[in-house]
């Protein structure tokens, strides 16, 4: 009596293990989609938020507040600049904290690196990366979530000083 399997058996195996690997496939890249979009939201509500807390410390702290530099060191912001200043220094801010984009897109403005952000007074979006702009006297807040326009998140945030 032979104690092995016979082709059919194999072949159905297989067969079974090809499906299962199709389905969990298909899966996980909707589940690394859908991370990679929530972390995209998450860090853009992070950063307004960041933004709006920054402004109600100047007015506490004597229009100065503390932000990292480009290289991540603490430096004083003197709070009565305009916003195209301001949209730097947050830029800088973020970069100084190593912050990335979930996409990994390059970003031209920071030598290819995967960062989040970008300074912009335009209308750049670029997949996964939070553009801060200047635009009279609002700094504003674009970050492309997901490479659609229906999907875009903006904010536009009044100059602290004209409240």
């Amino acid at each position: 009596m032979n104690k092995g399997f016979s082709l059919i058996e194999l072949l159905v195996v297989v067969a079974i293990i090809g499906i299962l690997a199709a389905v969990g496939a298909s899966a996980y890249n909707g589940f690394i989609k859908s991370s990679k979009i929530n972390a995209t939201i998450k860090q853009h509500n992070e950063i307004v938020k960041f933004i709006k807390v920054s402004y109600a410390n100047c007015a506490l702290n004597e229009n100065i507040i503390i932000l990292k530099n480009y290289h991540g060191k603490d430096t004083n912001f003197n709070c009565m600049t305009d916003p195209g200043v301001w949209r730097n220094a947050f830029n800088s801010h973020f970069h100084g904290l190593n912050w990335d984009n979930a996409y990994s897109t390059p970003n031209k403005w920071d030598a290819n690196r995967p960062s989040c952000c970008l300074p912009d007074n335009g209308n750049t979006w670029k997949l996964g990366i939070t553009a801060l702009g200047a635009v009279g006297s609002y700094i504003v807040i674009n970050t492309d979530v997901d490479g659609t326009s229906s999907s875009r998140l903006s904010q536009r945030i009044l100059d602290y000083r004209l409240k």
